[in-house]
This record gives C-alpha cells, sequence and structure tokens, in this order.
C-alpha cells in the first residue's frame, strides 16, 4: 500500500480487510453498532438526492464499510498529506455529519485497542489508496469511456 491507486477490486478487499480489523478492536461495544446505525442512515439519505438514472459505483454497504474506516483512521492522522487532523467541536455538530462525531467518540472510547491493531502508518496508506472518487463513478460510464 502507499500512494497507489488501486483497482476497484483490490480497493474493495482492502475496505473489507481494514473493516473487519477494525470491528473487532471496537467489539463487545454497543457504540460500534451504533456508529455504524449513523453511517447506514446518512448513507440511505444521501442516496435519496442521487438523480434519476445515476447510480453510485458501490453498493450501499461497501459505502457503509469504507466511510466506518475512514472516519475513523482520519481520527488519528490526517486525510491527506500536509494536512492536519480535524476534531470537530459542539459548534460543528449542525454542519457535520454526526457519524463523524461517533467515529470520534469510538477513537476515544477503543483508541488503545485500534492503534493495536492499525499502525498510524497503515492508517495514512490506506487513505492514500483508496480513492473514493474511482470507487464511486458509475459503472455504465466507466465501461462507456473504456469503449471509447
Amino acid at each position: 500500500m502507499g500512494q497507489k491507486v488501486m483497482i476497484k477490486t483490490e480497493a474493495l478487499k482492502a475496505i473489507d480487510k481494514a473493516f473487519v480489523k477494525l470491528e473487532r478492536a471496537c467489539e463487545s461495544t454497543h457504540d460500534w453498532d451504533k456508529y455504524i446505525r449513523l453511517i447506514q442512515e446518512e448513507e440511505t439519505g444521501h442516496r435519496r438526492f442521487c438523480p434519476d438514472g445515476i447510480r453510485c459505483g458501490l453498493t450501499r454497504a461497501q459505502s457503509v464499510r469504507l466511510f466506518a474506516v475512514k472516519e475513523i483512521f482520519e481520527r488519528f492522522v490526517p486525510a491527506h498529506p500536509g494536512e492536519r487532523i480535524f476534531t470537530p467541536e459542539a459548534k460543528d455538530y449542525f454542519h457535520i455529519r454526526g457519524s463523524v462525531f461517533g467515529a470520534c467518540g469510538l477513537a476515544d472510547v477503543r483508541g488503545t485497542e485500534i492503534l493495536k491493531a492499525f499502525t498510524r502508518i497503515e492508517m495514512s496508506e490506506w487513505l492514500l489508496d483508496i480513492d473514493y472518487a474511482e470507487l464511486n463513478k458509475d459503472p455504465r460510464q466507466q465501461k462507456e469511456q473504456a469503449a471509447a
């Protein structure tokens, strides 16, 4: 891993692997279940606004797994090189997805376990390798581009 854009099948495997490992680090807590429900609700709401005929390149379940890992990793390492870690404050509550606050909570409650499961370098490399924009392309558009 590290600063290369993965093809979709590789990226989905990396997302699943990190999700399962993170889930284990956060298991035995209802906080994990609440966190996943927050992301599921956000993803469902987000998909309601998709224009007719536009399909996401990820399933709802794949998106939930992606964002579950991404938001927690971003509590420990910056999302991009040169940035700093963003930690929301109470004043941000109405402007930021609730799942970001859930990720902050899990990072506080299960931080030791999460850092035993992943090094900060692994987290940084995962964030660099997973390209949401590429994964989210409509599969029909990719086929059309490949045919052209």
